[in-house]
């Protein structure tokens, strides 16, 4: 808790303790100002016992003078504290008489407890329990209010009103006041609580409003004046509580008796409109329509019905809660308004009932009547579509105008057009059908009746027009057939003609197409003269065979002939052709300048690539000397290296680039390069040396920049030591820190020598190693062709030495001043001190330097070497300031040998043993010198040793590093097989120096090594390598030349494989170039017939596979070469695009040669075919018209069936469903009939395509229709079948439904019956009800069991149950109604039983006393302590005294462990007795004159003090003045009225 926060409860604490004191010091004109001052004589705490405790504490002193006298009055009144069994933990007369704030508070809180709220000691939870639960009763129902605890609870003010209210509902607007205004709020309590209830403000409202959290204690014992002051008025609301109850009954009978007439009223008039609407009769003569009607019957019956019925049991169960309450309060039955009674309901209920019934049978009824109709509609739409359908296809057909190209096409046109005649013919009865369905269902008054009536006319009228349009088709066909006779001539000449054309022409495309030119430059442009020859001759002999060929078209196109099944080829064709022969010379032409450019191109691209790789070796070496180039500081230099090269994403885009160039020239066959020298592959290895370099500058600047970054901290932290230091030692300024005493200068002496052989001693060491540092990074930088190190000029070497110089003359000053203080200190102190003092002290000394002098030292580094050696320079020092002392001690000497001192002998004897002790001192200081001065130098010779190795081995690392990096980068060994080889000797000569160099090297740091182990040196500050290192390092170079070694063997070899793969590659191109010419000369030469020829060919050939297996595995080849870096072969010219074009040239020409066989053996088999066609025809087409006609036949008897089984199914029992089931039955058979037809038609059809007629798509189509069918048929009798199976298990699901729902009625209207007739003593009546309960639980799982059917019922889509018209919604409200009439009755007589039990206390008072009790009972024992009892009793609102307390435990008590304790029955009668509620006449004519004071009448004031406003209320309006009195009121005529009714 922070102080601020304990200030404040102390004060709100003390000002709320005085006040309660001064409230009860008052009664004897006593009063305190200060608590902690007042009651220090005792006096004040005396009389303040006596008054709240009642009794006197004897004689005490009343005017105490003395500590001791107030003491024991102190003691006095804490001993009485202590006998009411109070303890006063830490609490003495002492702490009071001092005034101790906290612990008087203490006490007083103790006190408070114990004669204000309750008792305490260790029990004090009971007491602020009882009050806290108390204060959370009363309040227990006001907005806003929770009352939890004694602090933040009261803070808005609310509480506090609540309280108020709760006892006084007279003395505030409860409501009228805000959460927000908590001063306001408080304020107002307090004022009603100090004016109207005499309570004293114990508090302020800043002590409330003001603070995080009112102080606990000081709330208590505010509040607890509350629970005084209203126990005191106990009497007055027992009284308002009995009048409250008669009131309370009054009103809710009269609420329920209001409640039941509108309830029922409403009811009532729901009843009868719900009959009305069940009466009406009006359909809209629409499927859709009917059936929403019948949905909206079935939502009323299954959601506005069945609450409407548990409505009405819910008005019974009103009607009975009524008149059981009047009949056990002693009054008449009630008797509701006209119209209300539960008969009159039943009756309505069985009017209503029996219209629904009749409701249920219209709708059906009609709903039946649309379906019919909805059925007929639908079958009259599908004829009609089937119909229609048949109609537009034949209008289609007779008004198309047939294409007639042919005599054959002709004839076979009129034999369709008689096929036709036939099928119209049985087409009529189909219209005859349909009229008859739309005149069946114009009959049934249709709501669409016109429509089916307009279209079935429509389809007759269509129908009959057919007949003339037949007739105009046959008209037109025999006018085409005389026209296609005289065109035949003429098509079989031009065949023929155009036939040999086109042979002439294919060859001579293959011819030009077959050109091969020369692959070079050179030869490309020398070949000019002889294709210019080549192409004049061809256009020529082209020319001449096309003029022909167009005279003769010329008479074809008089003749009208535009189509000739002897050929394809038109004049537009032999322009093609003639075109194509010009074509293929232009293209020859175009290919010869393509393949001059190509060449062209080819050799700009080999200069290009030269170029690229040279401009990139060039650019490659600038970057390093840019880069080498590059000043700076380390940090920003690695950043501006890193930077400018950007991770090489120049040379990479350049590599990229040269990469895409190398790759465009492989793709344009390229395969060797005069102009340059260099390969993509050593163009990669010149940028990795520049990676390197780059990296491995990185590297030097980094570790450059460590050693400077090191240097400078440690600069730093040296400069830093001087500055702060210089100023502590400069010797003005110390002076003035010597306090004049002998002991304090040699204090400082002892201080200045600690901080010269440690501080300064260690710096002085760091200055040395900070001096080798920087000289060892200038050899760095020196070594690196690096500028020379400069630090900052704070932190330079000349700014070091020139401060660490000021420190050691500053350090000199000081000695210099210490020194001559402690001269005058000694001098001064000689003149005071005796001989023999100075004497021990010398003597003290030596002793204490003599162990230093004669102690060995252990040096085992240089560092230690030069501290021990300060060490000594001090001692020197020290040693050099005694002897002074010696001589002034031998002054003395002479000054006591002046005076005659008879016992000179000693004194003389004591200097002579001083004197030679400090010349043995001067002896062994020099032989320590000696001694450290050879350490010195033994460790110096180390130190020698080890920079010596660290320099070796740090130099070998660095050279290691440089080399492995060189042998790394240096692993271009050539571009081709010579190159590599003629690099061997080169190689070998690289790696013996580098070997060589390296064991040098190696040896020298193993030398340096085993000296430092001959001088026992195993520690070397200046390096962590190791000889391990070294060799490690060594092996790094062996491994590195080692790697190169393998690399170049791994080069050789791959250089010697890529040199065999060139050679390969160019015997493969020559050998595949020889097999493409073989083949071709072999077929060209077949000999044969056209089909002899072409099989030689053809096999020949083989479909192209061993051509292009060979090309396949020469680009394979090629491929595996470009992968291994192959783009150059000096053994051919050859390259896979060439190679390419040659394949492809051969595959056009053996095709060009295969067509023309195939073109001459197409015309020769076509004119020796032609006789025989011209007698197969006229047999050939009777056979296809005869065809169609069972074709039309069959696919007429498939409409019909398809017409049937798409009849709409509509059935909604198990009969409708079996006849369905039998008609899709009959249609398979008639199905499997026409099966023999259709096997006839696929045979017939197979032999007219075996004869060259194409009736694929006419029998494909009918085929479908037939298979369509099956699936057709196979699906309605699936669907039928399912729809059986579906109606037969609805059927079922629909009975079971019925049977159990049934069941269930009879079960809820046997049990409400039960209940209503439950009679007899109340208990019998709660043992009968238990009895229904338990039944009604029991047959909840067949409500569970009629809710699954219910769920299948709706999942089957079933809307409605021929076996019943219950609904599970209905079942469910009765069932959920019948379980809360069973539920509220039982409450009801329990609830009686329990006020017949206690009569004189209500059930809600009895259940009160229950939760009070159980609260208290802390172990739930079911007994109370007598503590426990107590708290309990106050609570609720008790204030018994412990004489009280006492008679109580002895009448209701029972001995439990030796204590006096009280169980739940003894507690509740007691409460009982005492909060009698007793409700008879007698009692309320009492109880209206224990609240107006004995008086007859009562006043309005009177009420409201003890009684809730809605309750006084209710009795100023119904309660007559008393004798005409204005305010007076007679209650004992309303008691009479009352009782009376």
């Amino acid at each position: 808790m922070s102080r601020l926060l304990e200030n404040t409860w102390e004060k709100t604490q003390k000002k709320t303790f005085t006040k309660w004191c001064n409230m009860h010091l008052g009664k004897r004109a006593l009063k305190i100002e200060e608590l902690e001052e007042d009651f220090k004589t005792g006096i004040n705490l005396i009389n303040l016992l006596e008054v709240i405790g009642a009794e006197t504490l004897g004689k005490y002193n009343k005017k105490p003078m003395m500590k001791i006298q107030c003491i024991e009055n102190i003691n006095k009144a804490l001993k009485y504290i202590a006998s009411k069994n109070v303890k006063l933990w830490g609490i003495g007369s002492e702490d009071i008489y001092d005034g101790n704030r906290k612990l008087t508070l203490g006490m007083i809180w103790t006190i408070i407890l114990r004669f204000a709220i309750a008792d305490i000691s260790e029990e004090e939870l009971n007491a602020k329990e009882a009050l806290l639960l108390w204060c959370k009763k009363k309040t227990k129902g006001y907005n806003d209010v929770q009352v939890e605890n004694f602090h933040k609870s009261w803070k808005d003010g609310l509480a506090l009103n609540a309280l108020i209210h709760a006892h006084r509902p007279d003395l505030l607007d409860f409501d009228s006041l805000n959460k927000e205004n908590a001063a306001e709020n408080l304020e107002l309590a307090f004022d009603i609580a100090e004016k109207e209830l005499g309570i004293p403000r114990l508090l302020d409202i800043e002590d409330i409003v003001d603070v995080p959290k009112p102080d606990e204690r000081s709330v208590m014992t505010y509040i607890a004046q509350f629970y005084h002051v209203f126990s005191a008025s106990r009497k007055q609301e027992v009284a308002g509580r009995r009048i409250g109850k008669l009131v309370d009954l009054n009103k809710t009978m009269e609420q329920m008796q209001g409640d039941y007439n509108v309830t029922a009223e409403e009811h009532m008039n729901w009843v009868k409109q719900a009959t009305e609407k069940m009466n009406e009769r009006e359909f809209d003569n629409t499927l859709e329509g009917v059936q929403k009607q019948v949905g909206d019957h079935k939502t009323f019956k299954s959601e506005e019905k069945p609450p409407k019925v548990a409505e009405k049991l819910d008005i019974e169960n009103q009607m009975n809660a009524i008149n059981f309450k009047l009949n056990k309060a002693g009054r008449s039955a009630f008797v509701p308004k006209d119209g209300c009674s539960t008969g009159e309901i039943t009756a309505a209920w069985d009017e209503l009932n029996e219209a629904e019934k009749n409701r249920d049978a219209a709708l059906a009824e009609e709903l039946e009547r649309q379906k019919k109709l909805d059925l007929l509609n639908r079958r009259f739409n599908n004829k009609a579509d089937q119909l229609e359908k048949w109609i537009n296809k034949k209008e289609d057909y007779l008004n198309k105008e047939d294409e007639v190209d042919s005599v054959d096409s002709a004839n076979r046109r009129i034999k369709f057009l008689d096929a036709y005649n036939e099928e119209y013919n049985r087409t009529k009865p189909k219209v005859e059908d349909l009229n008859t369905l739309a005149k069946e269902i114009e009959e049934l008054n249709f709501v669409n009746k016109e429509d089916v009536r307009a279209r079935a006319d429509g389809l007759t009228d269509r129908f009959n027009n057919l007949q003339g349009l037949s007739e105009k088709k046959g008209e037109r066909l025999d006018n085409k057939l005389k026209e296609q006779q005289e065109k035949e001539r003429l098509r079989l000449q031009w065949a023929e003609v155009t036939t040999n054309y086109r042979t002439w022409a294919s060859n001579k495309q293959s011819e030009i197409a077959s050109t091969n030119f020369p692959n070079s430059l050179e030869g490309c442009q020398a070949y000019a003269e002889k294709l210019d020859a080549s192409d004049n001759e061809t256009r020529e002999a082209n020319d001449s065979k096309k003029a022909d060929l167009d005279a003769l078209w010329a008479e074809l196109q008089e003749k009208g002939v535009q189509e000739n099944r002897y050929t394809v080829l038109t004049n537009e064709d032999v322009a093609a052709i003639h075109q194509s022969v010009n074509d293929a010379l232009e293209t020859r032409r175009t290919e010869y300048q393509e393949e001059l450019k190509r060449q062209e191109v080819m050799e700009e691209k080999r200069k290009e690539f030269a170029e690229a790789a040279q401009a990139f070796v060039n650019h490659v070496k600038a970057r390093k000397e840019e880069i080498t180039g590059l000043e700076g500081e380390p940090e920003p230099l690695i950043q501006t290296i890193r930077d400018n090269y950007n991770e090489g994403s120049q040379e990479q885009e350049k590599l990229n680039g040269l990469s895409a160039l190398q790759e465009e020239m492989a793709g344009l066959g390229i395969a060797d390069n005069k102009h340059t020298k260099y390969t993509l592959g050593s163009l990669n290895v010149t940028n990795n040396k520049l990676n390197k370099h780059v990296q491995g500058r990185i590297s030097m600047l980094e570790e450059e920049n460590n050693m400077k970054n090191k240097y400078n901290d440690q600069a730093q932290v040296l400069q830093n030591w001087i500055t702060e230091t210089t100023p502590t030692i400069q010797a003005d300024d110390f002076k003035s820190g010597f306090d004049n005493t002998l002991e304090g200068v040699r204090k400082v002496k002892t201080e200045w020598n600690y901080f010269k052989t440690t501080q300064k001693a260690q710096r002085g060491i760091a200055k040395i190693n900070l001096t080798n540092l920087f000289n060892k990074i200038q050899k760095n930088q020196e070594a690196n062709n690096r500028p020379a190190f400069v630090p900052e000029d704070n932190l330079s070497q000349d700014n070091i030495n020139q401060n660490f110089e000021q420190l050691e003359n500053d350090s000199k000053s000081r000695d210099q001043a210490i020194r001559e203080e402690l001269e005058r200190q000694e001098k001064l102190a000689s003149l005071v001190k005796s001989f023999n003092g100075n004497a021990e002290e010398l003597e003290a000394w030596a002793s204490e330097k003599q162990e230093y002098l004669d102690t060995k030292e252990t040096v085992d580094s240089l560092d230690d070497a030069r501290l021990k050696t300060m060490y000594l320079d001090v001692y020197d020092e020290d040693f050099q300031n005694t002897l002074k002392n010696v001589e002034n001690l031998k002054q003395q000497q002479s000054e006591i040998a002046a005076l005659n001192y008879n016992d000179i002998d000693t004194i003389n004897s004591r200097v002579e043993t001083i004197n030679a002790l400090w010349s043995s001192l001067q002896d062994k200081s020099n032989s320590k010198r000696t001694d450290l001065d050879s350490d010195n130098e033994r460790e110096q010779n180390k130190e020698n040793l080890r920079v010596d190795f660290a320099t070796q081995i740090n130099d070998y690392v660095k050279w290691v590093k440089d080399t492995v990096h060189n042998i790394e980068t240096s692993h271009n060994f050539g571009h081709n097989l010579n190159d590599v080889t003629n690099y061997k000797e080169t190689l070998d000569q690289e790696n013996e120096a580098t070997t060589n160099d390296s064991n040098s090297k190696l040896d020298s740091i193993k030398q340096a090594q085993q000296a430092l182990a001959d001088n026992d040196v195993n520690d070397n500050v200046h390096t962590e390598l190791t000889v391990a290192d070294a060799e490690a390092s060594h092996q790094s170079v062996v491994d590195a030349l080692a790697a190169r070694n393998a690399a170049y063997d791994t080069e050789l070899q791959t250089q010697t494989e890529n040199d065999a793969q060139r050679k390969a590659f160019a015997e493969l191109a020559d050998e595949f170039v020889n097999f493409l010419n073989d083949q071709f000369s072999q077929a060209e030469a077949s000999e044969g017939s056209t089909d002899e020829r072409t099989e030689a060919v053809k096999a020949i050939y083989a479909d192209g596979a061993p051509s292009q297996e060979k090309y396949d595995n020469i680009v394979k080849f090629n491929d595996e070469n470009r992968q291994r870096g192959i783009f150059t072969n000096e053994y051919t010219d050859h390259s896979t695009i060439s190679l390419n074009k040659r394949l492809t040239q051969y595959n056009e020409k053996i095709s060009n040669l295969l067509s023309a066989i195939s073109e001459e053996a197409e015309m020769n088999e076509r004119r020796a075919q032609k006789e025989a066609e011209w007698q197969q025809k006229a047999a050939l087409q009777q056979q296809r018209i005869e065809w169609n006609d069972k074709v039309s036949q069959l696919d007429q008897a498939l409409d019909n069936i398809h017409e049937e089984c798409n009849e709409p199914i509509s059935v909604s029992n198990i009969e409708q469903a079996q006849s369905l089931v039998d008609e899709a039955n009959s249609l398979n058979e008639q199905y499997s009939g026409q099966s023999e037809n259709f096997n006839s038609i696929v045979s017939e059809a197979g032999n007219l395509k075996e004869a060259g007629e194409d009736v694929s798509e006419e029998e494909s189509s009918i085929s479908d229709k037939f298979n369509s069918t099956k699936d057709t048929v196979s699906t309605r009798q699936e669907q039928v079948n399912q729809e059986l199976e579906t109606q037969t298990a609805n059927d079922a699901l629909c009975k079971n439904f019925a049977d159990n729902a049934n069941t269930l009625q009879e079960f809820i209207n046997t049990t409400n019956a039960s209940i209503n007739n439950v009679d007899g003593e109340l208990e019998d009546q709660i043992a009968q009800l238990q009895t229904i309960n338990s039944e009604i639980n029991n047959n909840k799982a067949q409500l569970s069991e009629l809710e699954n059917l219910n769920n299948q019922i709706e999942e089957a889509q079933i809307s409605s149950n021929s076996h019943t018209d219950l609904t599970f919604a209905q079942l469910n409200a009765l069932f959920s109604q019948l379980q809360k009439h069973v539920s509220d009755q039982e409450s009801i007589v329990s609830k009686e039983i329990a006020s017949q039990k206690h009569s004189t206390a209500s059930p809600e008072q009895i259940e009160e006393f229950k939760e009070v009790f159980r609260h208290f009972d802390k172990n739930n024992n079911s007994y109370l302590s007598p503590l426990e009892f107590k708290s309990c009793l106050q609570s609720l609102g008790e204030d018994p005294t412990d004489d009280d307390m006492e008679k109580l435990l002895n009448q209701l008590g029972k001995e439990v462990n030796d204590v006096k304790t009280v169980d739940f029955d003894s507690f509740v009668e007691y409460m009982i007795n005492v909060a009698s509620d007793s409700t008879s006449e007698s009692e309320i004519l009492q109880s209206f004159r224990d609240i107006s004071g004995d008086k007859e009448f009562v006043e309005e004031a009177d009420l409201r003090r003890y009684m809730p406003g809605d309750q006084v209320d209710y009795l100023i309006a119904n309660m007559p003045l008393y004798k005409d009195q204005e305010g007076k009121y007679d209650f004992a005529a309303f008691c009479s009225q009352s009782f009376s009714n």
